[in-house]
């Protein structure tokens, strides 16, 4: 072969490969560039930017972050963000942005650190959901909003624990004393927890505050305590015995022990008023509970699956059983139901031997093999 053939063909490999690393340079330019999104609030959206760079997320801008309108039932606007939430290690949000929205970081299960700059003087709820990786959260120090404890978000006067971490890394924690309230989801999925303390003073613990803590075995609610939210405790199955102080005086909500499948003995204070629905579902290792004289309802399914459940005094003071409310119930002997009381069908299906439907309950004082259900 020639030299100059040589010359050309080298030439025209010089030449492609010069097309394709401008071609690369090129796509990467401009996809980094497409990934530079407004989400600014209505009317206002190139106000905030979002701009995604592999596995990091800056948020910069001016002024409140956009609002994702599914949390509010409607259909058209997300995140832009929606469907990579597992991709980012690393949230970047810049000291002009006011607000950080509902959910917004939510299912970022790869996040590690936050860092919340001195602008923002509103954190939505639900923010840090799923993160499940996130060890510390900081805040800026002139922030006139909220602080960071330890790596532990706060309110500025540290009255509202917001957001624990769930790998801080600690097996055992106190919250502060001057904490007033706890916000939901506070505690979620923090799996390392064993034991956390709740200082008196505390007066209402959030939807969701303990959901998913798997190794939590002990909590103490002081009689500051006036109100516990939905599904507080919901999947907590180490958890062994929980004392509700008489200081409650609403009812114990939705799924508040959904599932606390290593409970084996609770105390409801005498001021709770109704049993929510699925409240105790799924509490295989209760075997007595004691149901107080102010509590007028108990919701569906509040007792279903608690097969450890042998025998249930329930006070003249309930006037409405909900349908399942012991379903499932197996080794179910013995039910003391005032006459007065309302029972919804299903009641007691699946009670040890009984499977039919509960207005049979209240007809009959016992099912074949002796199980009783006694009507005074």
């Amino acid at each position: 072969m020639s030299k100059a053939v040589r010359s050309r063909g080298v030439g025209s490999v010089a030449r492609v490969i010069l097309c394709v690393v401008t071609a690369l340079i090129s796509m990467l330019f401009f996809s980094t560039a497409a990934l530079a999104n407004d989400c600014g609030p209505k009317g206002n959206r190139s106000a905030v930017k979002c701009i995604m760079v592999d596995t990091i997320l800056t948020i910069t801008g001016t002024g409140p972050m956009m609002i994702d309108t599914r949390e509010k039932g409607l259909l058209g606007i997300t995140f832009p963000w929606m469907g990579n939430e597992k991709k980012f290690t690393n949230v970047i949000i810049e000291d002009s942005v006011a607000s950080i929205s509902d959910k917004a970081f939510a299912g970022f299960s790869n996040l590690k650190s936050v860092t919340i700059p001195n602008s923002v003087t509103s954190i939505g709820v639900g923010v840090f959901t799923g993160c499940t990786r996130l060890t510390r959260i900081d805040v800026g120090d002139s922030n006139t909003v909220y602080s960071s404890v330890d790596g532990v978000l706060f309110n500025k006067a540290e009255g509202e624990l917001i957001k624990y971490p769930p790998l801080n890394g600690q097996n055992e924690y106190k919250i502060p004393s001057n904490v007033i309230s706890i916000r939901s989801g506070a505690f979620q999925a923090c799996s390392s927890l064993i034991s956390v303390t709740i200082p008196d003073g505390v007066t209402s613990i959030g939807y969701g505050a303990f959901r998913n803590c798997g190794s939590l075995t002990s909590v103490t609610i002081p009689n500051s305590v006036t109100s516990i939210g939905t599904e507080v405790f919901w999947g907590c199955s180490s958890l062994t015995s929980v004392i509700i102080p008489n200081s409650v005086t609403s009812s114990i909500e939705n799924g508040t022990f959904y599932n606390c499948s290593g409970l084996t003995s609770v105390t409801i204070g005498s001021g709770v008023t109704s049993i929510g629905n699925g409240a105790f579902e799924g509490c295989t290792a209760l075997t007595t509970v004691t149901i107080p004289n102010k509590v007028t309802s108990i919701g569906r399914y509040a007792f279903q699956d608690c097969t450890g459940l042998k025998s249930v005094m329930i006070p003249s003071s309930v006037t409405e059983i909900g349908r399942g409310a012991f379903m499932g119930c197996t080794n179910l002997k013995s039910v003391k139901i005032s006459k007065k009381t309302k029972i919804e069908g299903g009641s007691f299906i699946g009670t040890s031997p009984y499977d039919g439907y509960s207005a049979w309950v209240t007809q009959h004082n016992a099912f074949d093999d002796g199980v009783k259900i006694i009507r005074y």
